[in-house]
């Protein structure tokens, strides 16, 4: 992707991410989601400085957008309303920017926690494909800061990995995953017991 456009798309996203209509909204999210996947710190630091500054604008988007889609959730019944599409794609959107630019950003382990937190996506199942991979992305990171934070938050990202998983529903996908996430599984298999045990 041309550094020249993104670095002009980026702040214009950034601008309608908090924007009150959910599909404009959920665009501008998505977009920043492909800026953050089709570059890199190295090749472009423009744009991985935008996004790593903007990074807040996402947070306030998850959470506006996770409490209204808990509020129609309620309501509805519907788990697939178009506040969780807009929820789902504000946290892909920040795991892509962790992914690729994560030395980039003044408190990444602030970032993942809160993150972690909102867990499950539960309408987009193509961008849960994404979270997911992310996810298993960090547990088997040879990045020495993300092993300490990931190995110190064991049973958080246990318990976000097995509630992603129970709403993914694409089965053929989930048995790769296992297979990279043998070295987890002693954490999920003690979440699940301390949870229904």
């Amino acid at each position: 992707m041309r550094s020249d456009y993104v670095s002009t798309i980026c702040p214009l996203l950034f601008r309608f991410v908090l924007h009150p209509d959910p599909a404009i909204s959920q665009a501008a999210c998505y977009g920043l989601g492909v800026c953050a996947k089709l570059t890199s710190p190295e090749t472009d630091k423009e744009t991985s400085d935008a996004l790593c500054q903007g990074f807040a604008t996402l947070q306030q988007a998850t959470i506006k957008w996770h409490a209204r889609a808990q509020r129609s959730r309620e309501d509805t019944g519907d788990s697939k309303t178009p506040e969780q599409w807009v929820c789902d794609n504000t946290l892909s959107a920040q795991a892509k920017v962790f992914c690729k630019h994560y030395y980039n950003m003044p408190n990444l382990t602030g970032a993942i926690d809160a993150w972690l937190e909102y867990l499950p996506l539960r309408a987009d199942t193509l961008e849960m494909v994404e979270v997911l991979e992310i996810l298993c992305g960090f547990i088997r990171s040879e990045n020495p800061h993300v092993r300490i934070f990931i190995t110190s938050r064991r049973m958080t990202v246990a318990r976000a990995l097995v509630v992603q998983l129970r709403k993914f529903n694409r089965m053929v996908k989930v048995a790769d995953h296992i297979e990279r996430l043998v070295p987890l599984l002693p954490f999920i298999n003690q979440y699940i017991q301390q949870t229904l045990g």
